[in-house]
């Protein structure tokens, strides 16, 4: 067991007095790393968020994955899983919501909520109510209108290349680090 230093993520980031797409961008990738060596291993996480999320060293922008009580063994032609309790379904992937199989895909979704919450300060799929979040996710709404303004184009386009109902239409980590995406180009 490592001992970390830091706060969560978002604890981290507010406590700032300002952070760039560029700070967000590292984070990202590094849980993309993460998730990489999870999923290498037929491991999913599927329990993105920020609380997950930690600062490893006060220092400087470095973080890693906590919290595997959800992790599941997952294999790339999907997994019908146990139901999962998540604290706060507005990282859950539809399929997660939905009691269908999950695949590698499914935690990608959760970190396309959470570059949009690090990039917002907003959750992209919040309702009224409970129900009405559970539809969003399912429907695929979400606005660009929360955004910060002065986000480059890269950033829009990797979310939405990450927010597809369908597992199979989402990248893959491995994708997400191959394409002339946004964190790439902000690393």
């Amino acid at each position: 067991m490592e001992k970390l230093q830091g706060a969560d993520v978002l604890s981290y980031l507010s406590s700032r007095h300002e952070y760039t797409e560029q700070n967000v961008a590292t984070i990202v990738s590094q849980v993309l790393d993460g998730l990489q060596y999870l999923h290498w291993r037929g491991l999913c996480h599927l329990n993105i968020e920020p609380d997950n999320v930690v600062m490893s060293s006060v220092r400087s922008v470095q973080v890693k994955l906590v919290d595997l009580g959800c992790t599941q063994r997952v294999t790339k032609l999907g997994t019908m899983i146990h139901p999962i309790n998540t604290p706060n379904p507005e990282f859950a992937a539809p399929e997660v919501l939905a009691e269908e199989p999950v695949f590698p895909q499914t935690d990608i979704w959760s970190v396309g909520v959470l570059a949009y919450v690090l990039l917002s300060g907003a959750s992209p799929f919040r309702g009224q109510s409970e129900i009405e979040t559970k539809q969003n996710i399912n429907f695929v709404r979400y606005s660009f209108e929360y955004l910060f303004k002065e986000l480059t184009q890269e950033a829009t386009r990797f979310l939405m290349l990450i927010f597809k109902r369908a597992p199979a239409k989402r990248p893959s980590v491995e994708e997400c680090q191959r394409t002339d995406g946004w964190f790439l180009q902000n690393t």
